[in-house]
């Protein structure tokens, strides 16, 4: 096993702002570049682990005791492996966490990075600003807090926490000749990088769809979703609350392999619990706490969904539904819901 001893460099706050990389990482005491790891895939890295910008890290059958920060446009492949601290990512950065333990957060400093974890335990969370988000066979102690421009799936996933996702903007970055370049102009981050400001068009936000959430076969302590796309939940136990607001193309809850993507069976591992259980059961869907449905004009179709509190849905229960894309009539099909509490506004 190679082990690295990282040397001393600067010291700043450890939260939040990693500051620039090569001459010392502000916040982050000892480091070690993943350059230096060569082509060993069984390190102990004793301190931090830093991606330069630009650069790949691939982390196998490894141990970090401090953090791993990936700097802008990097990517982290990490693979069997365990990180003491966090794994922080920058600006259009991407990384896949793969069979391993991360006993702090993963946080997302910007926007236009794409995470996956999968088959791995985060101690703490997911936070911050992303481009996409997949998570399979998960399990994470803390929250999902994620705003994000792109797609997020939750599949096959235990959070302890809460789900929080919020759409947010997406901005076009590029690499040009070792600089980090965001579409526009601007200041500078650190030596050698630039991030331009954008110019790009928003696909998230306020008042621009943003990408598609779909949370399938999961548990979670509460779900809350505001400026997706399209929303979608199957097979999945929420302890307290559902809340999806602002979803212009609709939400639908308790079935899945509707030929969207979201839901997918195909997803759906042979070793998980429901795998084998009639659709019925398979895709059902129980709330502990009460449902608001909030300003969602597309279609809002309910099915084998249990809610133990209430079901609201702001407006009169006589108000005409119209699609966002046009003028034909939405859907707000509630037949397959079974409520504890009271029904109130449209869902009356």
């Amino acid at each position: 096993m190679l082990v690295l001893a990282a040397p001393t460099s600067a010291v700043a706050d450890h939260d939040g702002n990693p500051g620039r990389i090569g001459g010392g990482v502000r916040g982050f005491g000892h480091e070690v570049l993943c350059s230096e790891l060569g082509s060993s895939n069984r390190a102990e890295i004793v301190g931090h682990l830093v991606v330069a910008p630009g650069s790949r890290c691939d982390l196998s059958r490894s141990t970090v005791t401090g953090t791993v920060l990936v700097g802008l446009a990097g990517s982290l492949r990490m693979d069997r492996s365990t990180v003491q601290g966090d794994v922080v990512l920058q600006y259009a950065t991407s990384a896949a966490v793969t069979r391993s333990l991360v006993n702090g957060n993963v946080r997302l400093l910007g926007p236009e990075i794409d995470v996956s974890v999968v088959s791995s335990t985060l101690r703490r969370g997911v936070r911050g600003s992303a481009g996409s988000l997949y998570v399979e066979n998960a399990r994470v102690d803390g929250a999902i807090n994620v705003t994000s421009s792109g797609d997020v799936t939750i599949s096959q996933t235990t959070v302890a926490g809460w789900i929080s996702l919020r759409g947010g903007q997406s901005r076009a970055w590029r690499l040009l000749g070792g600089e980090i370049t965001r579409v526009g102009s601007g200041g500078s981050v650190g030596s050698g990088v630039s991030a331009l400001s954008s110019a790009s068009t928003p696909s998230g936000g306020v008042g621009s769809p943003s990408g598609r959430v779909s949370v399938e076969w999961s548990t979670a302590a509460r779900v809350t979703s505001d400026g997706a796309r399209q929303v979608r939940v199957c097979g999945t136990d929420i302890v307290g609350d559902l809340t999806v607001t602002r979803a212009p193309e609709g939400l639908g809850l308790g079935f899945a392999d509707y030929g969207d993507g979201l839901c997918d069976r195909a997803r759906l591992r042979p070793w998980h619990v429901r795998h084998a259980w009639a659709p019925d059961q398979r895709d059902a869907v129980t709330v502990g706490g009460s449902v608001l449905i909030a300003d969602v004009p597309g279609p809002v179709v309910v099915r084998r969904t249990t809610i133990l509190g209430d079901l609201t849905c702001p407006g009169p229960a006589s108000a005409t539904l119209t699609v966002a894309r046009g003028s034909a009539p939405a859907v707000l099909d509630l037949a397959g819901v079974a409520v504890g509490g009271n029904r109130l506004g449209r869902c009356a």
